[in-house]
């Protein structure tokens, strides 16, 4: 796990890999071969589920969250 974190909206993002994150609870994973859209959300108690972004948005690995392009890499 990179202990490195960051504190958004009084949350903590814990990045367990390049393509893995956690926030409140959640675990965040991009779904390969979908350019950083769709990601999987799950919970100790619960399994994977695939969401995708609203269009235009990406999901961002730093902040667990779908954003515009611009402002986020997409290079994993």
């Amino acid at each position: 796990i990179d202990k490195t974190t960051k504190s958004t909206s009084n949350e903590c993002t814990v990045h367990i890999s390049a393509r893995t994150c956690m926030r409140g609870g959640n675990i965040y994973a991009l779904v390969q071969d979908t350019n950083c859209r769709s990601f999987t959300q799950s919970t100790a108690e619960l399994p994977p589920q695939v969401h995708t972004c609203p269009a235009n948005l990406k999901f961002d690995m730093t902040l667990c969250n779908c954003l515009y392009p611009d402002a986020i890499n997409c290079d994993v």
